[in-house]
Order: structure tokens, then C-alpha cells, then sequence
């Protein structure tokens, strides 16, 4: 059968299914599920009870119809599972197809499997708690929210600790007023920013720029619950998942603000991504040189945002406060890829080999630069999951690399591809914890990552993996210090005594 005759199979279903009874039994199932390990799911793939959510709230009756129960909705689940046999890329047998079909399970999979941590809310705290509150960003917020930018972070993170800490109590406005801080009004307004009706579901989510129509591609989307984590009836609200909830809460300030203000929120976040870069290299032991440095030696070159010095070992910096929006994503063809990479990650990728080069000729300490070896870290917030630089090179990013250096003069052999890697902000922040030994623990982390980028059979599919190598990954220091910071703020700003 055909992808449309498997979907409207689903849909005829769900057309006789009442819509909040499949909503609220698939939440229940998610949060079942997610206490769980991948491999312990048992066929019960929230990713799939996310889809179904979805498409009930679109088909289904909101008045009366079948109410739905654990058979019904297992039989669903079964029906979506096989929308996965007629996926094109899957389909494709040639490398380039089945790269692309897991880069679509990784973009809809890879966050569900992890919980946001202690890590995640010092993070997003030591991003946010400095922004000024006459910029772009927290306009937004403002006007959404009726929040600053700190009490907006703090009220997410109330919010999540919350429903940690009463499992299976539903959100209520009176529960949440009886233990927050905050003028009802306020409350109504912030959680009004954070939810979204069951009816209105539809409207919000087509609504958004970039929303995924296609129904093949969103079958691997990740969920649009993300930007809408609870949905609300008149002054109760279902938490649709706990990972959700936790995901959410990490992107939300991003969301929203970009939501109002566009390219001058990312604009301005992009500087906020330099600092917070900053921040994590001061607090290393790692010797670095910023951009301001950089120009100076580098008179005549563009530079990248910073470049890490180890004893043999240099790694150049770019920083991009870019995503690639989900219908690129979703449907990764070159073309539609490259469209979305061309204006940040090219330009990031031509600035780190022109600093590189340029530090190679000029020097900037005392000692050889000639002898370096060179790695470059395009850092992002999010994970691009573009795997290796060298599978990014060989598929996508190599012919137009070379042509743009070609163009600038700049010699494409000081940093071969196995030593460009993409970065999360996360993969960061463990990298900073690694390299916290000094200049010879740098060089370890350069050199494990680039060989792990380029070894036939050994290459790893996210920087992360690679940097697990050297054993086990913590939060540096200034992000338990963050948020401890973060949790102080919460209490002392919205938390009753007695609570």
C-alpha cells in the first residue's frame, strides 16, 4: 500500500475517535514510556504517540464519538509504524539515501531519548540572565509573557519542578497560584504563552512560519508540541509529556522571541551565544584569543569568534546562532540544505580557515605556528545533526567550500575535513569540561575528535559520541554554579516560604 493509502487509513480511524479521550490516553502512554530506555519501549515509540496526538487533534471528533482506550490506540500505533516501509529515503539503497533517512530519525528521535539536567537550567540561565531588558529579546518576551527575561526562565524552570515534584497531580491555575509567587493575572498571562487549547491547536501550529504541511515529512517531525508543551482547559493543564515539557523549556525564550522579533532576535541572540562562548573559555584553563585579539594579529583577514591554543593543537571557533528550519530537516535533499547552510555555516566555515591561515603566517605566541594542527568547531545552540565534517564534506559542504576559498584566496589544506566538526552548545559546554586540564588536555580533545571524524568505520555521527571517548562527561563549573544561581533566583523572586 501506498504512503497516502496508509495514511488515510489512519485518518478514517481517527475521524470516528473522540479527540481529548486520544490525547489524554497517548499522554499517559508517553509518560509511561519515557521512564523507560529506548531499547524498553516495547513498540510503544513516543515519537509515534506524539504523531498520533497530533493528527487526532486534526481528525478526530471533538464532540462525542469513540472514546479511546489501550487496544484502539496500540492498533493505531501499528498503523503509524508502518508509514516508516514506504518512506522514499529509506527506500533509496544508496549511501546518500540512508544518511538522509536517519539524519530525518535523529532530528524527529534524538532529543526525546535524554532529560533535561542540572546542566540544561545552568545553561539557559548564564544564556539569558544578562540579556538587557531594552533588547529585541526581551521585548518579546514582555509583550508574550508579561515576564522579564530572568522571571520568564524562572517561571519555566517553577513550572517544570512543579510537575516533577506532584507526578500525576494535574496543573491547575489554583495549584500553581498556591505555590508561585505571582499576581493571578500574570500567572494567566504566562501560562497562556506556554499553552494552547485542544480547538486551537490547529490554527496555532499552521499558523507558525516554516510549519511542516507535508504529511510524509510529518511523520518525523519533531513534535509541534514542543512550542505548545501544555494544553490547556479553561484553568487545567495536560502536561502532553515530560520530556516535552523539559525540551521545551530549553528553546522556549528562543521560540518565542524569534516568533515576534524575527532575524533581530537571532541577531541578537548570536551576540549572547558569543558572550556565553566566552564565559565557558574563561572559566577553563585553556588558553584562547577572542576576536578583538584575533583582529589584531590577523589584520588583513576575517576572523572567526575565537581560536583555543594547546601545545600542538589549535582549534578556530565560529559561533552561528542559526538552526535549520524543519522542513529542510525533514526533507534533507542537497539543494534544500544548502539553501539553509549557505548564509551562516559556509561564511562560518571560509572565516575559520581564513583565521587559521592567517595565524599560521602571522604567529601568536612564541612559539611555531607552523607546527599546529588545526581544528575548526562550528557551534550552534542546537544540534544541526549534520554528522562528521567529513561526511558533511563529502556529501553536501565540499564543492561550494572550495569554490568559496578559491574565491578568497585561501588555501583549503590547512584544515582537512575530518577536523571540522558542528557543535551543539551542549557538546560545548562537555567539551569545556574536558579541556578544564589545560592546554594538554585540548590537544587530547582535538585529537580524539578528529580521529574519530575521519578512521573509516569509526566515525561518529555527533561530536558528543566522540568526546565520550575520553570518559564520562560532566557539567563544568559554571553551570552548576549557574544553576544553583537560577534556583536561588526562583525562590527568592516567586517561591512562597511555606512551600
Amino acid at each position: 500500500m501506498s504512503f497516502t493509502g496508509k495514511f488515510n487509513k489512519i485518518t478514517r480511524r481517527l475521524r470516528k475517535v473522540n479527540a481529548n479521550s486520544l490525547v489524554a490516553l497517548s499522554a499517559v502512554k508517553i509518560r509511561e514510556v519515557e521512564q523507560r530506555s529506548a531499547p524498553d519501549y516495547q513498540g510503544w515509540l513516543p515519537w509515534n504517540l506524539l504523531l498520533l496526538m497530533r493528527w487526532g487533534i486534526e481528525f478526530g471528533r471533538h464532540e462525542g464519538g469513540v472514546q479511546a482506550d489501550e487496544q484502539m490506540l496500540a492498533s493505531l500505533m501499528n498503523d503509524a509504524q508502518g508509514l516508516l516501509a514506504v518512506d522514499p529515503y529509506l527506500q533509496d539503497k544508496t549511501n546518500g539515501g540512508i544518511e538522509k533517512f536517519f539524519r530525518r530519525v535523529a532530528y524527529q528521535q534524538f532529543w526525546f531519548q535524554r532529560s533535561i539536567s542540572k546542566m540544561d537550567f545552568g545553561r539557559l540561565w548564564l544564556l539569558h540572565r544578562d540579556i538587557p531588558e531594552d533588547g529585541e529579546i526581551a521585548k518579546a518576551l514582555m509583550e508574550a509573557s508579561g515576564l522579564s527575561v530572568k522571571d520568564f526562565v524562572a517561571m519555566c524552570a517553577i513550572v517544570w519542578a512543579i510537575d516533577t515534584t506532584r507526578p500525576g497531580v494535574p496543573l491547575t491555575l489554583d495549584l500553581l497560584d498556591e505555590s508561585i509567587n505571582i499576581d493571578r493575572a500574570m500567572l494567566k498571562k504566562f501560562m497562556a504563552c506556554v499553552s494552547t487549547t485542544i480547538s486551537a491547536f490547529n490554527r496555532e501550529v499552521s499558523r507558525r512560519k516554516g510549519a511542516v504541511r507535508s504529511r510524509v515529512l510529518q511523520v518525523h517531525e519533531r513534535t509541534p508540541f514542543l512550542r505548545y508543551p501544555l494544553l490547556r482547559e479553561g484553568e487545567a493543564y495536560l502536561v502532553v509529556s515530560k520530556r516535552v515539557l523539559g525540551q521545551s523549556i530549553i528553546e522556549l525564550p528562543w521560540r518565542v522571541a524569534r516568533e515576534r522579533r524575527g532575524n533581530d532576535a537571532a541577531v541578537e541572540y548570536g551576540f549572547h551565544l558569543e558572550r556565553y562562548v566566552e564565559k565557558g573559555l574563561t572559566d577553563s584553563a585553556v588558553r584562547f584569543k577572542n576576536e578583538a585579539e584575533l583582529r589584531a594579529i590577523c589584520r588583513d583577514s576575517k576572523v572567526s569568534d575565537f581560536c583555543l591554543f594547546g601545545e600542538d593543537q589549535a582549534v578556530v571557533i565560529e559561533t552561528k546562532s542559526v538552526e535549520i528550519r524543519p522542513c529542510a530537516a525533514l526533507n534533507p535533499i542537497n539543494e534544500v540544505l544548502w539553501r539553509e547552510l549557505e548564509d551562516n555555516v559556509l561564511k562560518g566555515i571560509v572565516q575559520g580557515f581564513s583565521t587559521a591561515t592567517a595565524i599560521a603566517r602571522q604567529g601568536s605566541t612564541d612559539e611555531d605556528p607552523q607546527d599546529w594542527r588545526y581544528s575548526l568547531w562550528i557551534l550552534t545552540p542546537g544540534r544541526l545533526l549534520l554528522g562528521p565534517g567529513i561526511s558533511a564534506w563529502e556529501e553536501l559542504l565540499g564543492s561550494p567550500v572550495e569554490r568559496a576559498l578559491r574565491d578568497a584566496d585561501i588555501s583549503d589544506e590547512i584544515i582537512p575535513p575530518g577536523r571540522i566538526h558542528f557543535l551543539s552548545l551542549e557538546e560545548f559546554d562537555f567539551a569545556m569540561s574536558v579541556v578544564d586540564g589545560g592546554s594538554k588536555a585540548l590537544d587530547r580533545v582535538a585529537t580524539t575528535t578528529d580521529q574519530s571524524g575521519t578512521l573509516p568505520g569509526q566515525r561518529r555521527y555527533q561530536f558528543e559520541q566522540s568526546l565520550a571517548e575520553l570518559g564520562e562527561l560532566n557539567a563544568p563549573d559554571y553551570l552548576s554554579k549557574a544553576h544553583d544561581e537560577l534556583w536561588d533566583y526562583a525562590k527568592e523572586m516567586f517561591i512562597e516560604s511555606d512551600t
